[in-house]
C-alpha cells in the first residue's frame, strides 16, 4: 500500500512538473530546414505546387504508403488541398493558401484534430542549384504546447529526409 501511495506521488509530482514546464516553454514553434538542389526552381517548385507530385518526395507519403489520398478537383495552385486517411499518418489535409510562381508556396497542414500549421516551401536561385526551404510553424496553447515541442526534432529530421528525396526525384527527372 505504501508503495502505491508513494507511487501515485511521483506520477503526481511528475504531471505537475510537466504542467507548470509547459507554460515556460514557447507556445509557437518553428522548424525549418533547407538544401540546395542541383535544378532549376521552375523544377522544384512545380513538385510542392502540383500536389500529386508529394507522393514523389513527401517523406510522410513513403512511411505510409498505404494510406488513402483524395485531391481537389484542381490539385495546382492557390487552393487545392489533398485528403489522407492512412495507419500511421492519421487523418490530415494539406491546402496551398498561396503561391508566388517558382518562388513559394504557402500552405497549411491539418493533422487530426491539432492546431492548423503554417508552413511553406521557399526556392532561391543559387549556385549550383536552388536552395529549397521547407518551414512549418506550430501555434499550440499550454499543456499542448509541451508535445509540439517535444516534435520539433522529429519534424526537422522528417523534413531533411524530404528534402533528400526531392533531390532524388530532381536528379532522377534530369
Amino acid at each position: 500500500m505504501k508503495f502505491l501511495k508513494k507511487l501515485g506521488i511521483a506520477l503526481g509530482a511528475i504531471i505537475a512538473f510537466l504542467l507548470v514546464l509547459s507554460f515556460l516553454l514557447p507556445t509557437t514553434i518553428k522548424v525549418e530546414r533547407d538544401m540546395v538542389i542541383a535544378a532549376e526552381p521552375e523544377v522544384v517548385y512545380k513538385y510542392v505546387n502540383d500536389l500529386r507530385n508529394w507522393e514523389r518526395w513527401s517523406y510522410w507519403h513513403a512511411l505510409d504508403p498505404g494510406q488513402k489520398l483524395v485531391y481537389s478537383k484542381n490539385p495546382v495552385g492557390k487552393g487545392a488541398f489533398y485528403k489522407w486517411d492512412g495507419a500511421i499518418n492519421e487523418t490530415g489535409t494539406v491546402t496551398i493558401d498561396s503561391i508566388e510562381h517558382n518562388k513559394a508556396v504557402y500552405y497549411t497542414t491539418q493533422i487530426a484534430d491539432w492546431n492548423p500549421n503554417a508552413c511553406a516551401a521557399t526556392f532561391e536561385p543559387v549556385s549550383g542549384g536552388v536552395k529549397v526551404t521547407l518551414r512549418m510553424e506550430i501555434v499550440s496553447k499550454p499543456p499542448m504546447n509541451l508535445m509540439a515541442n517535444l516534435m520539433k526534432g522529429e519534424i526537422a529530421a522528417d523534413y531533411e529526409k524530404c528534402l533528400v528525396m526531392m533531390d532524388s526525384v530532381a536528379n532522377y527527372d534530369r
